[in-house]
């Protein structure tokens, strides 16, 4: 219970002082853990982001997020885990073959994933 009352505490806080980065922050200071698709297919930069915070370093973790944010967002466009496949698929992971009621993503989002997949440097070009 006090969990979820210090994180409605904090969203409330973050909203009020200005959006998205602030809460950005206070959910890494509360939970301490990437939840996030990106660790499928980015774990080292996840991993950098998330011990600079425990270092106190927001530089690097403001520029590991900008570096990291097309690809969290990238990877949003479509019903999960299909993106995530797809993206793994072009490191070697995996195929990008989903099973029903999930279909393969669309090109357009395709291009896409492997566009922030490039960006973030986990892909040339």
């Amino acid at each position: 219970m006090s969990r979820l009352f210090a994180f409605i505490t904090l969203l409330a806080w973050a909203l009020w002082l200005g959006g998205l980065i602030t809460l950005f922050l206070c959910v890494i200071t509360l939970f301490h853990h990437d939840r996030s698709l990106a660790a499928n297919v980015a774990p080292k930069l996840c991993a950098a982001l998330h011990n600079a915070w425990q270092r106190g370093d927001v530089v690097t973790v403001q520029a590991l997020n900008e570096r990291l944010m097309p690809l969290h967002l990238a990877l949003f466009t479509e019903t999960s885990p299909a993106p995530v496949k797809y993206a793994a698929s072009l490191l070697g992971l995996c195929t990008a073959d989903v099973r029903l009621p999930l279909c393969e993503i669309q090109e357009a989002s395709k291009a896409k994933v492997r566009e922030a997949m490039v960006s973030a440097g986990l892909l040339s070009d």
